[in-house]
């Protein structure tokens, strides 16, 4: 993978700076409001959508000749869902952020 997008992945998967998978599974676990159940289940597929690459892709020798084709269009598909799915990560804990943010804001007036 080239580095650039290897850092672009970890920043996606990132709500809060660079963080490990460790650190992210220990926020997720504590009373944080994010990241939530969306972003969760937006890592979850994004991990789905890469183990499904890994098969696919492990799939492609003489042995399986005869699904080769599928193989490779699951590879070339899977790979543009997974990066999807890591920016909707992101997307879902910013949006929650800002609907938090304006929870705060006053509401002294109908308008408000």
């Amino acid at each position: 993978m080239q580095e650039d997008r290897k850092s672009e992945i970890i920043r996606l998967l990132s709500t809060r700076g660079y963080m490990t998978v460790e650190e992210l599974a220990a926020v997720t676990a504590s009373n944080a409001p994010a990241p939530g159940g969306g972003s969760i289940s937006a890592l979850a597929g994004a991990l789905a959508a890469g183990l499904a690459s890994m098969v696919a892709s492990l799939s492609q020798g003489k042995k399986y000749e005869a699904v080769r084709p599928r193989m490779e269009e699951l590879v070339k598909d899977l790979e543009p869902l997974r990066i999807q799915l890591l920016k909707a990560m992101q997307d879902d804990t910013e949006a929650f952020n800002l609907y938090m943010q304006a929870l705060t804001m006053p509401k002294t007036t109908e308008q408000e």
